[in-house]
């Protein structure tokens, strides 16, 4: 039910759709951008909230750690919020995992 013409992903999806004809207002960003041009995306995000530029560290990424206290998420599950050494784009196997009946019966919400 969520996911049918009326349902609330394709409403919520629709008003994102709708979004773009507000650019002065919106500013998304493309995973695959993102991933691809990290630092190039981020100034972006600084040139359309119109602030000063902060520098942000792209490479070399430390799992956070403060005082010598650091992230444990193994009591819900192990690796959910690891930090990667670096910003790629991250192979996702469960795309191949969906039906194409799937697929196709919700084709309808891309944009």
């Amino acid at each position: 039910m969520i996911m049918n013409k009326k349902g609330a992903i394709a409403k919520d999806l629709e008003a994102i759709k709708n979004a773009y004809n507000y650019p002065n207002r919106c500013h998304f960003i493309k995973y695959d951008d993102l991933v691809q041009n990290p630092r190039e995306e981020i100034n972006k995000v600084y040139n359309f909230l119109n602030i000063p530029y902060y520098p942000h560290q792209f490479t070399n990424l430390q799992q956070i750690n403060i005082n010598g206290i650091s992230y444990d998420d193994t009591i819900v599950g192990n690796n959910m919020h690891k930090i990667k050494k670096e910003i790629k784009k991250e192979y996702n196997p469960y795309i191949e995992k969906i039906p194409q009946r799937i697929k196709d019966k919700y084709e309808h919400i891309r944009f």
